[in-house]
């Protein structure tokens, strides 16, 4: 009996060891949860750019323009899909000098294709017209689809000539009736 007593006071002290040591923190950790900072003044944070594509038919061919619906202002691009053994695409533009600029064949897979229109578009600007003039190929299905997506830069990084815009990963610089060069950004 006197065992049993001697191993219930042990007991009893271990556990108001351990209750005593969890009140000494408890303290620190309601202060923590509790703890309060108040800051004044503002950041300002600019929405990402967003642009809405307007598409019209004319016959075989569509007729592109691309509005900047965001609150800041952004570069626009256009790529065209259509399945090769369905037709054929040209593009052309009513204005003149034109601004939508081709990218060079040999800017690689990932740039080879896209049309850059050569201007920063103001929020509630729009491109010039891009016409898109499809000619179905002998043998084509009798239906099939061109598709045109767009994209907006996520950053303009120069608002003079030469023009640079940040699309995705990569700093396209846009120059005169051509684009100039395409490469990788940090």
């Amino acid at each position: 009996m006197k065992k049993l007593l001697t191993t219930s006071k042990r007991l009893l002290a271990v556990a108001l060891a351990l209750a005593f040591c969890l009140m000494l923190g408890v303290g620190t950790a309601w202060a923590y949860y509790t703890d309060s900072v108040r800051s004044d003044g503002t950041v300002p944070v600019a929405a990402p750019p967003t642009t809405n594509i307007t598409e019209e038919m004319d016959g075989n061919s569509k007729l592109v323009t691309i509005t900047n619906t965001g609150e800041i202002s952004t570069l626009v691009r256009v790529k065209v899909f259509c399945a090769a053994n369905n037709a054929a695409v040209a593009f052309s533009t009513p204005t003149s000098p034109a601004r939508w600029l081709a990218t060079d064949e040999a800017a690689g897979d990932d740039e080879s294709g896209w049309l850059y229109y050569n201007a920063v578009l103001a929020p509630g600007e729009s491109t010039d017209v891009l016409r898109i003039d499809v000619k179905p190929l002998d043998g084509a299905a009798d239906e099939f689809d061109v598709v045109v997506v767009q994209q907006c830069a996520s950053k303009v990084i120069s608002r003079e000539m030469p023009l640079v815009g940040q699309f995705g990963e990569r700093e396209v610089t846009v120059q005169g009736t051509e684009v100039a060069s395409l490469f990788v950004g940090n």
